[in-house]
């Protein structure tokens, strides 16, 4: 059986074992004969639920799949061990559902592309995710997430996520990795993601076409990135309870739609948006109660271009737009 909804991917190397057809649900008899058959091509998905794997060794020969691939609800799986060879995925790829896996350890470091989303969720014991240093893009979405998450290290020649981009992670504490990612289709977020203490990286990031969202992460003090970042596509909101500094967003010209600043009770100025000339609706200033100095507003006020409202309200220091513009904008 042909998979009819398949996307080709480029094969820089020739596979001479072609398995047409899926693979869903497979027993462990037949993964291995499929190991032992030497396939390196599936034409059709794989989707691999089987509680008797440990490792993903039975697929170590696997190069290409023109479909989805997805190693969901494995119970015993405790290792991506047999990983490092697939090169290609023409539909969507996802590690789900795995509640013994604890470490993605030089995970799937031949994967160049993805042609839909990506997906890595809902694996109760998963603490560090290290891996993926060969992939480029990603056609669709990219979803993180995870109780127990600590560290993501690695992607680190991902330029190209077509759709969003969401990682959320009540403990991670590392997030050193997407250091080369310069586009995201639609949304950006990190959210929820109390353990992390700084965002210093994503310095590669020029454009991000829908909304630009880091809120609800409770611990975080430092926001130092986003220093090539040109325009948001939509809303831009800045959300952290105990944020005391932003240093970044030296490029940050455009925002098509609002730009939020709201309960941030640490910080202390806007000087990151002082190159800011466009924002195509609402200004909204609101509810950071240590912020003495709105210095960085001047520019867009006297020079840009502000679609409706500015709106400031209870901050430690709330001036008016047209005193902001005389200089008077901190105290």
């Amino acid at each position: 059986e042909e998979d009819n909804n398949s996307n080709p991917v480029d094969q820089p190397e020739i596979c001479e074992r072609i398995y047409e057809g899926d693979i869903v649900n497979p027993s462990i008899e037949e993964l291995q004969m499929f190991f032992d058959s030497g396939y390196c091509e599936v034409r059709g998905r794989v989707f691999i639920n089987n509680d008797e794997i440990t490792d993903l060794s039975l697929l170590s020969n696997l190069d290409y799949v023109s479909g989805n691939f997805y190693i969901s609800e494995c119970a015993n799986l405790i290792s991506l061990e047999g990983s490092q060879d697939l090169d290609s995925v023409g539909g969507s790829f996802g590690i789900t559902n795995n509640n013994q896996l604890i470490e993605m350890d030089n995970a799937f470091e031949s994967l160049r592309a993805v042609s839909d989303s990506f997906k890595i969720e809902s694996n109760t014991l998963l603490r560090t995710i290290d891996g993926f240093r060969a992939l480029k893009k990603i056609d669709g979405k990219l979803v993180i997430s995870g109780l127990e998450v600590r560290a993501i290290r690695g992607f680190s020649n991902l330029k190209k996520v077509s759709n969003f981009f969401s990682v959320q992670a009540k403990k991670l504490s590392e997030l050193n990795a997407f250091r080369d990612l310069e586009l995201v289709g639609a949304d950006f977020g990190i959210v929820k993601s109390d353990s992390l203490r700084a965002i210093n990286n994503f310095n590669a990031l020029k454009s991000v076409g829908g909304n630009f969202i880091i809120e609800l992460n409770l611990g975080l003090n430092l926001i130092d990135g986003f220093k090539n970042l040109e325009y948001v596509g939509d809303t831009l909101k800045i959300s952290n309870a105990n944020l005391v500094s932003i240093d970044g967003f030296n490029s940050l010209e455009s925002i098509y739609m609002v730009l939020e600043v709201i309960d941030n009770n640490a910080l202390t100025d806007l000087d990151w948006v002082s190159n800011l000339s466009f924002v195509g609706q609402d200004i909204r200033i609101m509810y950071n109660t240590s912020l003495h100095d709105l210095c960085g507003l001047k520019y867009i006020i006297t020079n840009g271009i502000v679609g409706d409202n500015i709106i400031i309200f209870e901050n430690g220091f709330n001036p008016s737009p047209v005193t902001i513009a005389s200089g008077n904008c901190s105290n």
